[in-house]
């Protein structure tokens, strides 16, 4: 089943590693430009592999709200793009990044 792969993955994926000893895979970045996309975020926080964008956008519009949060591949990739991307530019603008453990985890 679907859901036994994932556990299985995710042993390996949320490994707790230095700068990010409880193994969070899930950001969420802030004050990102209005022409950012896909490409150019994945561009931005590589050599980390982003698996999942999910866009921030107001409920009654549908407008871009600036923010997402993603998905890294492993949490050591999640750790370089904390440490190393936190206030880098993109665009011109000074990203926001920080650990945006999953909803309804609890430590």
């Amino acid at each position: 089943s679907a859901s036994g792969e994932e556990k299985k993955d995710s042993s390996k994926k949320n490994k707790p590693c230095k700068g990010n000893p409880l193994g969070v895979t899930r950001l969420f970045i802030g004050n990102l430009p209005f022409a950012v996309d896909e490409t150019s975020l994945q561009e931005f926080a590589s050599p980390a592999v982003i698996t999942h964008i999910k866009w921030i956008t107001d409920k009654e519009t549908g407008k871009f709200y600036g923010s997402s949060f993603v998905e890294i591949e492993d949490s050591k990739g999640a750790a370089l793009v904390v440490k190393d991307r936190n206030g880098e530019k993109l665009m011109g603008r000074p990203l926001k990044i920080n650990f945006a453990p999953a909803r309804g985890w609890c430590y």
